[in-house]
């Protein structure tokens, strides 16, 4: 029992909207037989969600004799009321609502009195709906459909349809098509202004193959605004054209189901847009297609589904590339078809360029989100994704993120790319970079690979040398250029590097507390050639060699008398410096002699680095005459290299912004010509290495390419 005090305290947090306050005023207010503010505070909480409010509320509409219109619009706003608190799992509500209890009782009551309004209708119909679908009450299929039958005959135009679907679709009952359609009509003559029964009616003389009336209906339902009418009568345009033989009659058809097909795919219908697209394939009228779909496109462009039919219907005109621009235009919106289909051209390079890397990031996205064809293709070992799906399952630490994760097997993808050579399955490539022991095994799983890749490796260069020759050559200056080729110290770190092996290698305990050396990733070099031999034979790994090779053959091979002695044993002699990271570097014109601390006159080299009043060609000149000095200190306090001077110009200069491909980076390609050393120090221990990784990425691949 609520006192008067607690009553006064509770009224102005009551009059502020406390719904519980609310709830309490309520209570004092019908304890003490004020049911008219009893409701109207309950009815403010209850308003709020207040579940106890809901339900006290709910007794009061039954148990009050003083209420506006009929009982039976009443009780169905007490039904609903205590349906609310049920649903909030309010235990007195639910208890109130069984069979045999008081509320339930009140309703069933009322329901089966003799007198026909359609507010009694729908009561029986919502208490009819809660036994069929269970909801607060205990499901029961025939006392649901029992009454529904009695909200029907009570002119319910909800109950009518209602069992017409049951009777069309054979649930709870057997399929009984004409009774269904009974149903139908009874509710359409109960509420002609609700489209669904005049579609629900089309749909029955369908059935019957009565297609005259299904099209009268569905006409109506489409007049009335029904939206999925219109998809309806397209899809009978679509059987008459087909059954036509009459040209005009044909035409006039294909024209009708064009224009409703047209309004489904506006109203929102998924299912009439996809056969807007076949239908516009089968007619062979695929450019008014593009024209219609883009145009949508760019009605809207917040939408995406446009896109996804513009790319199929440009894909029957071998327009790949702006199939390629569709997809990726709709996987930008987040479209999952779109990002798959997107990572499945990368994948082919189809229309866009070949990039397994984005090709596994869009088809693992769309496979995140549920989509069934990318997770069959990442789940096949035998496509390229699927192969680097099990290299991101081997990847992945725990807890670690998606994009960490991806971030991780950048190098693979680079190395791939750079190979030019994909690999067929995973093991093999992650066999050639582990150098780790296992407790049983007395050698690494590389060690193999580099045994095969070794002959591999001598048997394509000394095949490319002997075809290749110069003439004059003698046998010993073929095996000294060889020896060149494969020798650890020199060009196979080089390569190895280029690849980006040093980020790949699975070092063994006892070297992973030091740096991996120049022999760790000659071995590396050897074992993935072997790798390759091994998964795609010897012709395969050749030509793989001969690619990566091929810059120091030719070099080698450059008749240069005037420069080199007789043999290539002078020209590796020559060399034994240049050993930067770019390929470019190991065979660069030599030195005319051993560096020379820099005169007045070769201090003219590094005059015409940072400028515009020198070009590239100027620099040439000056290396002509001074080439010991493309790798000399500088005078300057810090020493800088040649290399460092243009780069450190460039940044004091321009604050560090891109390089110019009309004055930066046709001298840094000079001077790399010459033989000029990336890891090169100064007096204080800094490198043109460490100075581009200064530059944006752009600048630092053109540099190093």
């Amino acid at each position: 029992m609520i006192s008067r005090q607690e009553y006064e305290k509770q009224l102005p947090l009551a009059e502020k909207g406390d719904n519980q306050a609310q709830y309490i005023v309520g209570m004092y207010c019908k304890a003490n037989r004020d049911t008219q503010a009893a409701k109207n505070w309950l009815q403010k909480s209850a308003d709020q969600k207040n579940p106890a409010a809901q339900y006290e509320l709910a007794n009061l509409l039954v148990n009050d004799n003083y209420y506006n219109g009929s009982r039976s619009e009443t009780l169905v706003k007490a039904l609903n009321l205590a349906k609310a608190a049920a649903k909030q799992e309010y235990k007195e509500s639910v208890a109130a609502l069984q069979p045999g209890a008081s509320l339930y009782e009140a309703f069933n009551k009322e329901i089966r009195s003799y007198s026909s309004e359609r507010a009694k209708g729908e009561l029986a119909y919502l208490l009819g709906r809660m036994h069929i679908e269970g909801d607060t009450l205990p499901k029961n299929e025939r006392l649901g459909m029992e009454l529904y039958e009695i909200a029907s005959r009570n002119n319910y135009d909800l109950a009518s349809n209602a069992l017409g679907c049951l009777y069309f679709h054979g649930r709870i009952v057997s399929v009984d098509r004409r009774r269904a359609l009974d149903y139908f009509e009874t509710a359409y003559r109960e509420n002609r202004r609700e489209g669904l029964y005049a579609a629900n009616i089309g749909l029955c003389y369908k059935e019957e193959k009565n297609i005259d009336r299904a099209e009268q209906y569905y006409k109506e339902s489409d007049g009335l605004g029904h939206k999925e009418a219109s998809y309806s009568l397209a899809i009978i345009y679509q059987e008459k054209y087909r059954a036509e033989q009459n040209a005009y009659t044909k035409n006039d058809y294909k024209d009708k189901a064009i224009r409703y097909l047209q309004k489904a795919h506006e109203n929102g219908n998924s299912a009439a847009s996809k056969a807007l697209c076949d239908f516009y394939q089968e007619i062979k009228e695929i450019n008014n297609g593009i024209h219609y779909f883009d145009t949508q496109w760019q009605r809207d462009q917040s939408k995406p589904e446009p896109l996804l039919f513009l790319a199929e219907l440009r894909g029957k005109t071998d327009d790949i590339q702006q199939v390629a621009a569709c997809y990726a235009a709709a996987a930008r919106l987040g479209n999952i078809e779109a990002t798959y289909q997107l990572g499945c051209l990368y994948e082919a390079g189809k229309g866009i360029a070949k990039d397994v890397s984005l090709a596994f990031k869009h088809i693992y996205t769309a496979f995140e989100k549920g989509h069934a064809e990318a997770k069959k293709k990442l789940e096949d070992a035998n496509t390229e994704v699927g192969k680097y799906y099990l290299l991101y399952q081997a990847t992945k630490a725990e807890g670690e993120s998606w994009e960490a994760t991806f971030g991780k097997m950048q190098p693979y993808f680079l190395l791939e790319k750079t190979l030019g050579y994909s690999f067929k399955k995973i093991d093999p490539l992650l066999s050639a970079l582990n150098r780790t022991i296992g407790e049983e095994s007395k050698e690494a799983p590389f060690q193999a690979l580099e045994f095969v890749g070794d002959g591999i490796l001598s048997a394509a260069i000394r095949r490319y040398l002997f075809d290749k020759k110069l003439a004059g050559w003698t046998v010993n200056d073929l095996h000294q250029a060889t020896k060149a080729m494969i020798g650890n110290q020199l060009i196979l770190p080089a390569i190895a590097k280029k690849l980006g092996l040093q980020h790949l290698l699975r070092l063994d305990k006892s070297e992973a507390a030091h740096a991996i050396t120049d022999n760790m990733l000659a071995d590396a070099m050897e074992a993935l050639i072997g790798a390759i031999a091994t998964e795609s034979g010897l012709e395969v790994a050749e030509k793989v060699v001969i690619s990566l090779w091929r810059p120091y053959l030719e070099d080698v091979l450059r008749p240069a008398p005037q420069q080199r002695a007789a043999s290539a044993a002078r020209v590796v002699e020559e060399r034994k410096e240049a050993r930067a990271p770019g390929a470019a570097n190991a065979f660069a014109p030599p030195p005319a002699a051993a560096q020379k601390p820099l005169t007045p006159r070769t201090q003219r080299v590094f005059s015409v680095l940072g400028g515009n009043n020198h070009t590239a060609d100027q620099l040439e000149d000056f290396l002509k005459k001074a080439p010991h000095a493309v790798n000399s200190h500088n005078v300057g306090k810090k020493g800088d290299t040649p290399l460092m001077t243009i780069l450190r110009s460039r940044m004091k200069n321009n604050k560090g912004k891109s390089l110019r491909a009309d004055q930066e980076i046709p001298k840094i390609k000079m001077l790399l010509k010459y033989g000029a050393l990336w890891e090169k120090e100064n007096h204080k221990k800094e490198t043109a290495q460490s100075l581009l990784q200064k530059f944006p990425e752009a600048d630092r691949q053109r540099v190093l390419r």
